[in-house]
């Protein structure tokens, strides 16, 4: 990890180093956002938003500001003797690295460094903890598992440190390292990053986002190769601007969790189901976004959650409605009525027949969502949802075209009670459907059945 933080909510004097003038001014960053304020004094500037913008602080570190707009360009004139105009620009940026010397856009990213927040209970390994806590110093073993998959190598560890009391007080806080096989761009590495936070997310079905992030250039064996050589080559940090959720203590259930690492039968499962989710992710991208959309609403009971909820239905591969008709037997079944309508004094009906029994060739919503349910039971049992399911499947359905177009109001407690139990009835089938072909074990499958997305459909 990057010695190189910065303190969130403290204002940096710093010179801008784009440019041989070498403008002076602040730079501040808090949770809600990244910017800097550069002024010239006198003589008129203009700082190009699109590249990087480096900055220099007192404590000489440099940040790489990148994606930034020019948020103010203004002057101030003071009309005495001698006129003082001084000039001033803001910009506003989305992503901050911090480090000793500049990460420009083409930068390449090796490895990445990162935890999240809220998955300790996620990712605790029993035994290696109680051996953390009782080892000496020199014997820690902070290896919790490495796996190798699409490119990456996933390595998850514990990083140990001491607070003030007692000796031998540790605090355990779980770390993942991914040291890629192909360089990334400072833009392509997040994806893979957020595709395990993706995974957490569904583990624990809670809102979750990456943290403490540091990158650097080097790979991890040319990492050791600089160690050993003596050499140095310091982490960069980064930051982003990221929306908060408040996720609360008692919202975090690891019962209820298909997958985690509390023994190594768990901690193999758990590595089988990431690596299936990790493998499948290009085709699975867009559903899983919006799962964690979905996730990030579950405070509120509104039409955008609804259509996030039916949105997440129809990402998920498999979901579009099946035909129910084959060709062959549409041109069978169209020449038949034409040969009819023939008999009756209609002819050249054909094609027409042909095209309007093409309308009908594809699934209903009540046979679609009784195809998907059962491929849910065939998993889960029978028992994982009732046999009301499928009607509010459709009443979801039917909600979803008055929410949008335009702001849906039920009529009366008895339709917004239906609403309510519609939009858990849609997220419970798409996270179910989401997660079914993981290989999940058996006490995870057990788990799952108290899964807050399952328990919010039975007993709203």
């Amino acid at each position: 990890m990057s010695v190189d933080e910065i303190e969130i909510g403290r204002k940096y004097y710093c010179r801008e180093e784009n440019t041989e003038e070498g403008y002076t001014g602040f730079f501040h960053i808090d949770d809600k956002e990244i910017r800097a304020n550069l002024f010239s004094f006198d003589k008129v500037f203009f700082m190009d938003a699109h590249d990087p913008l480096i900055l220099r602080t007192e404590e000489n570190k440099l940040i790489s500001l990148h994606t930034n707009f020019l948020s103010a360009h203004e002057s101030r004139t003071a009309f005495g003797k001698p006129k003082m105009t001084t000039y001033h620009e803001e910009i506003i940026s989305n992503v901050c690295v911090v480090g000793e010397d500049a990460w420009l856009s083409n930068t390449p990213v090796k490895q990445v460094t990162f935890t999240v927040k809220n998955t300790e209970a996620l990712l605790t390994h029993s035994n290696k903890i109680k051996t953390i806590a009782t080892a000496e110093i020199s014997d820690l073993d902070v290896d919790i598992c490495s796996v190798s998959v699409a490119g990456m190598n996933i390595h998850f560890w514990y990083q140990v440190s001491y607070l003030l009391g007692p000796l031998d007080a540790r605090k355990v806080t779980p770390y993942i390292s991914i040291y890629f096989d192909n360089e990334e761009t400072l833009f392509s590495y997040i994806k893979r990053v957020n595709t395990i936070v993706s995974f957490f997310m569904a583990a624990l079905s809670i809102w979750l986002k990456p943290s403490d992030i540091s990158i650097s250039r080097v790979s991890h064996t040319e990492q050791l190769l600089v160690k050993e050589n003596e050499n140095h080559c310091s982490d960069h940090s980064i930051r982003y601007i990221w929306s908060e959720k408040e996720v609360k203590s008692s919202d975090i259930r690891l019962s209820e969790a298909f997958a985690h690492i509390r023994n190594d039968t768990e901690l193999n499962a758990f590595k089988n189901c990431m690596m299936a989710w990790i493998e499948r992710n290009d085709t699975w991208e867009s559903a899983t976004s919006l799962m964690a959309g979905s996730i990030a609403l579950r405070d509120e009971i509104s039409n955008t959650r609804l259509l996030m909820a039916c949105r997440w239905f129809e990402k998920i591969p498999g979901t579009k409605s099946a035909s129910i008709i084959s060709p062959e037997h549409i041109n069978e079944i169209s020449k038949h009525v034409a040969s009819k309508a023939n008999k009756l004094g209609y002819s050249g009906l054909e094609k027409r027949m042909r095209g309007a029994i093409s309308q009908v060739k594809t699934e209903t919503h009540e046979q679609r969502f009784k195809r998907l349910t059962k491929s849910v039971q065939d998993i889960f049992g029978d028992d994982i949802i009732d046999e009301q399911f499928t009607t509010y499947l459709k009443e979801a359905i039917r909600f979803r075209g008055m929410s949008a177009h335009g702001s849906y109001e039920p009529a009366d407690d008895d339709e917004f009670n239906v609403f309510v139990k519609s939009i858990h009835a849609m997220e419970c089938l798409c996270y179910l459907l989401t997660i079914k072909d993981l290989p999940i074990c058996s006490k995870g499958s057990d788990r799952l059945k108290s899964n807050s997305f399952v328990r919010n459909y039975k007993y709203s």
